[in-house]
């Protein structure tokens, strides 16, 4: 049995093991930028991004940097005009060259949008094309295009909560913003667990 302390290890399983190391790593910087574009967390998007990446993303083609700070019909930070939004990425696939990968994943959006005062929930499947590099040891995404594969525009409807007469200051209900519950728990974990 090979134990952690053992340099028995063949050459072949410690480049698979490294492999899987740039694979995970990789991962997490998308479900990070997922989970940033979901909170309106600029700083946080920033950081799975390398200096001077683009972004291709609905019409928007340009600095990454750019991307994340603008005001338009696509817009990152958090807005009044689209107080929800969510995203399940899935089915990445990592192709590994060296400190360089392209990565395809399949993503699924959920978002409401506002306009001239009408709530309407627009469902998005599409799929990010992401160049990825290694530099410094730290994987960030050098450039990223979004392919659009289905959307529909759908009026919305009350939300259970309000159609079963559910106390909303009794439901722990989600905010596009850093005011996200999520941010609290996770500073309280970090104040009381963490080591």
């Amino acid at each position: 049995m090979t134990t952690a302390g053992d340099a028995n290890l063949s050459l072949d399983e410690v480049r698979r093991l490294r492999a899987w190391l740039d694979e995970r790593e990789i991962t997490q910087v998308i479900y990070r930028l997922a989970r940033a574009s979901d909170r309106g967390d600029v700083d946080l998007a920033a950081e799975c991004y390398h200096e001077g990446a683009t972004e291709d993303h609905g019409g928007f083609v340009g600095p990454a940097r750019e991307f994340l700070h603008r005001r338009g019909p696509i817009q990152f930070a958090e807005t009044p005009d689209i107080p929800l939004m969510w995203h399940g990425v899935t089915n990445i696939r990592v192709e590994l060259d060296g400190d360089r990968a392209f990565v395809e994943s399949l993503v699924f959006v959920w978002q409401r949008l506002v306009k001239d005062g009408v709530e309407f929930d627009i469902p998005v499947a599409g799929r990010y094309l992401d160049t990825f590099e290694k530099r410094a040891g730290e994987w960030r995404i050098s450039a990223r295009t979004l392919v659009f594969d289905a959307s529909r525009i759908e009026m919305t409807t009350p939300d259970y909560w309000d159609a079963f007469n559910k106390p909303r200051e009794l439901l722990r209900l989600g905010s596009r913003s850093k005011e996200d519950i999520s941010y609290t728990m996770a500073e309280e974990f970090r104040e009381n667990f963490a080591r």
